[in-house]
């Protein structure tokens, strides 16, 4: 039984397998041509994982552009809801990253090309950092009245934000208007952070947003003109300050004639020097006790040029001002 078997296996064996051969051939034509390799292209959102925790974190791009190939049956029974485009996160720290997109297809298709292939990421550390919240007055009160006391809550607030936006704030202040008061008055000032070119820092959050204050008006207070003085800190080894402009470069107070009567001039904060590039910064000024200024900020320019440089020609308008 065995050897007809194999006797009729190996009979005309040749012809057999050209025959299988081309039959194996042909059922690939039938099928390339019924069912060919075909590519498309499709763009997908890209699924961010292992977000770690305590960052604002940027991304350069959140679809990917995907090309791929497959047979054309697979097409009719998938969309671009099918692939997959991921991102991990997993493990990175502060600062900026490029981060490769993994696709995943279904079976029977081949990914070509990714784009973009990479994504950058910025992980920005949250910080928050204590700030006092400072006050300007603004306006003026009703005629023969002036501020003899501004008591205000939450002297200190925090203010908390991606590291990269707080590290830019220089100061928070909040504005009270004064005109036409006659009365002692109570008011609710929002807060606002502040860069030190005076423009508002919008993603930061201050804690409290706003702080109470009690205004006390009186008359009989003196005024006076008097010149600021700016402070300034040491500049970096072998620069020196040229050309220091206040605008303005005289302020007016207000307060008891034997207070105000010994003063004639009122101090800048210090101004640290740990640059060697010009420096323009609103700075507060250093009220005494039993003072008060309407705008209690004025802004300094300085010229930080290296020792012994011929001085920069002056600019007319800022003399101007000054």
């Amino acid at each position: 039984m065995i050897a007809k078997v194999r006797d009729l296996v190996q009979r005309n064996l040749l012809v057999k397998v050209i025959s299988l051969l081309t039959a194996i051939v042909l059922w690939l034509v039938v099928m390339n041509d019924q069912n060919p390799s075909i590519e498309n292209n499709y763009t997908i959102p890209i699924i961010v994982e292992d977000v770690p925790s305590g960052y604002k974190i940027t991304y350069s791009d959140d679809h990917v552009r995907i090309r791929v190939k497959g047979p054309r049956a697979n097409f009719v029974d998938h969309d671009s809801s099918d692939f997959k485009a991921r991102l991990s996160l997993a493990n990175l720290k502060e600062g900026s990253h490029d981060v490769k997109v993994e696709v995943i297809c279904p079976q029977g298709f081949d990914l070509l090309e990714a784009t973009p292939p990479t994504v950058a990421v910025f992980m920005d550390p949250f910080m928050e950092k204590q700030f006092r919240a400072d006050l300007t007055v603004t306006g003026s009160p009703a005629s023969g009245k002036t501020v003899a006391d501004i008591e205000q809550d939450n002297a200190m607030v925090t203010v908390v934000g991606p590291k990269s936006a707080v590290e830019t704030v220089a100061s928070v202040v909040g504005y009270i208007g004064l005109t036409g008061n006659e009365e002692d008055f109570d008011l609710t000032v929002p807060l606002r952070a502040l860069d030190a070119d005076g423009g508002e820092v919008s993603k930061v959050r201050i804690h409290p947003a706003s702080t109470q204050v009690h205004v006390t008006l009186a008359r009989g207070l003196s005024k006076k003109i008097v010149k600021v003085n700016p402070v300034l800190g040491n500049p970096v080894s072998g620069y020196e300050v040229r050309n220091v402009i206040v605008v303005p470069a005289q302020v007016e107070i207000a307060g008891d004639e034997k207070v105000i009567g010994k003063l004639a001039s009122i101090s800048t904060e210090t101004i640290p020097l740990e640059s060697t590039a010009d420096i323009k910064r609103t700075v507060r000024l250093q009220v005494p006790a039993g003072v008060t200024i309407t705008n209690p900020e004025v802004t300094v320019s300085l010229d930080i040029e290296p020792v012994g440089q011929k001085a920069k020609t002056a600019n007319p308008a800022a003399k101007a001002d000054k």
